[in-house]
């Protein structure tokens, strides 16, 4: 195992803990909860980079066959807010493939994503392949192929994080996750077109500046688009859509302030939105918004981490099509809190509740998470080249 990838393995625990540290400092500078905060699932919550989903053990060395199974049990429930429909998701995501470490650069991963919605009939309600071609030419610069990492630092407001409990998602990616520079950016083809229903696909980036080592460290610049299309050529629909949402801002975080060593960082900032909607059955709109959040980082136990946040969002016609629906209420606020503890076997689990106030209601959501993930090796390869070296 490489200094690298030695470094990148005893860095997975500490992201999972340190919720404003520096991977998860995007999780407070665009805060939309309720949403996952896990870093080291390759279908739940949010992460930059390459994450394998074996939070234990990372990824494997070169000239390693692994069989890694996943599987991510999950429970979000949102409730009424006046014209906001409640909605609950209960059931698990089970991704399960064989990964091949080719070489320092290329790793291949082929099986298949399986899924289910507990209180449905026994039928799995998710069965599709995964083919994923990830490449590494520039150290943490990332190109994925195929079944991308759904697992997106993108802001609720402009896609609403339960889309990712309904499937995967198939296209193009680049993830960069650099000390001073994180970004993802991504196409995700969702509906291929035929004659009686078009296409669908969205294209998106989120990015973030950290200019660290300057009179600047601890500001965290974001610039988030997401551009989704519904359209086509072929289909008998006359059907065409076009949603653009942008957001722009920024927060600044301190790490133990003022030597209170018992908060890991308090970061606070503002975001603007802008969305822009046209399609033909419907009148063009534009709309706008913007949201002030805090958040306060702890780690109360070794293995435990806590974080308490708060936010408030005023718009104006603010309709992203992708995006959660409480941004179309106008203005709320919230105040929440989510903790993260990390179990002996690889087990992740997570639990958060939100308190939200707006159009005169009072709401709550709460959400359950337990994810794992372990590697099999098969050493198939190894044998044979031990019998050659014999």
């Amino acid at each position: 195992m490489t200094t690298r990838e030695r470094r990148r393995r005893g860095g997975l625990a500490r992201r999972a803990l340190i919720f404003g540290g520096c991977l998860l400092g995007q999780a407070a500078s665009v805060s939309a909860e309720l949403y996952s905060h896990l870093a080291d699932s390759t279908v739940v919550g949010r992460n930059y980079g390459y994450e394998s989903g074996t939070p234990d053990q990372g990824h494997p060395s070169v000239g390693t066959v692994e069989f890694v199974p996943e599987l991510a049990v999950f429970m979000e429930n949102i409730e009424k807010i006046d014209t906001v429909r409640g909605r609950t998701f209960v059931g698990f995501l089970a991704p399960a493939r064989f990964r091949v470490r080719a070489s320092e650069i290329v790793t291949v991963e082929v099986g298949a994503f399986l899924g289910h919605d507990f209180g449905d009939d026994s039928e799995l309600d998710l069965a599709e392949p995964i083919v994923r071609l990830v490449a590494e030419p520039v150290d943490d610069v990332y190109l994925v192929a195929g079944t991308i990492l759904p697992t997106h630092w993108i802001h609720d407001a402009l896609l609403d994080d339960t889309h990712r409990l309904q499937g995967a998602e198939q296209g193009f990616q680049i993830r960069v996750d650099r000390e001073s520079w994180k970004s993802d950016t991504w196409v995700n083809w969702r509906i291929n077109e035929t004659s009686i229903r078009p296409e669908e696909f969205e294209i998106a980036n989120a990015f973030q500046l950290r200019p660290y080592g300057s009179f600047f460290e601890g500001l965290h610049v974001d610039v988030q688009v997401f551009w989704s299309h519904v359209g086509g050529q072929q289909n008998d629909t006359n059907r065409v859509e076009h949603n653009l949402s942008l957001m722009g801002g920024g927060t600044w975080g301190w790490t133990r302030p003022l030597g209170m060593d018992w908060i890991e960082e308090i970061r606070a900032g503002a975001h603007y939105f802008h969305v822009l909607d046209d399609g033909r059955d419907r009148n063009d709109s534009v709309g706008h918004g913007w949201e002030a959040i805090v958040s306060l980082d702890t780690q109360p136990w070794e293995r435990v981490g806590l974080r308490y946040h708060a936010s408030y969002f005023d718009g104006d016609e603010f309709v992203a099509l992708r995006g959660d629906p409480l941004y179309q209420l106008g203005d709320y606020a919230q105040l929440g809190g989510t903790v993260i503890a990390e179990l002996p076997g690889a087990l992740r689990m997570e639990g958060g509740v939100v308190f939200q106030y707006g159009q005169g209601v009072f709401n709550g959501s709460f959400l359950i998470n337990l994810v794992w993930g372990q590697p099999y090796p098969i050493p198939v390869l190894k044998a044979r080249e031990a019998n050659r070296d014999s």
